[in-house]
């Protein structure tokens, strides 16, 4: 069965901080920890893959995975002859895993997870795709992440005359699969993680 959300921050920051905090190889340990789940961080050995020039920057959040959308995880890797193929770009690609545990029966039992994935950056288009799977019980989800800029609200205590400031939305749509006995909890459950994931992304900029 399939599953889709969507859901988008405004952070007051400018926009290459932003991309720069939520694509950032460094930074991905900082951000999947944000998710108790993720107790145990990894970083696996970086590579690149070769795609269309145009492979990330097309992407759209509709309700349905765009068709064609790279599969980060399953993308082969470069090859010398992929640089002389104007049509072709090369793209950074992040593997990494992690793993913790997971409160199930109201916190009276805590079930391991472990979790497996990877991640491409289009730089120029400031665009992320991301793609993580929990191989034990047949979940595989791809997360489009987009930044953009925007204006802020006017700040109360500031004057008339001062300029409103940039801040950066960043919006995110996950598509996922999962087993029919998981379908129904995954579809309730998970807008709500992805949901309350995104509203901490704030903390990231505390000390970055």
């Amino acid at each position: 069965m399939s599953f889709s959300m969507t859901h988008s921050v405004v952070l007051p920051y400018p926009i290459g901080r932003v991309f720069n905090v939520l694509s950032d190889a460094e930074q991905m340990e900082r951000l999947q920890k944000l998710t108790p789940e993720a107790q145990v961080f990894s970083l696996l050995q970086p590579d690149s893959v070769s795609l269309p020039n145009d492979a990330l920057s097309s992407l759209n959040h509709g309700y349905n995975m765009p068709e064609g959308c790279p599969r980060p995880c399953e993308s082969t890797g470069t090859s010398p002859q992929d640089t002389a193929n104007s049509d072709m770009r090369i793209f950074p690609r992040t593997r990494f895993e992690f793993s913790g545990t997971v409160p199930i029966l109201f916190g009276l039992i805590n079930r391991p997870l472990s979790v497996s994935g990877a991640q491409i950056v289009d730089e120029e288009a400031k665009v992320v795709l991301f793609e993580s799977g929990v191989a034990a019980q047949g979940i595989q989800e791809v997360k489009l992440r987009t930044f953009h800029e925007v204006l802020l609200p006017d700040n109360p205590n500031g004057g008339s005359g001062e300029p409103r400031k940039l801040g950066t939305e960043v919006k995110e749509t996950v598509w996922g699969s999962c087993p029919f006995a998981l379908s129904f909890l995954l579809r309730f459950l998970a807008p709500r993680v992805h949901r309350n994931h995104m509203e901490l992304y704030d903390r990231l900029f505390d000390s970055a």
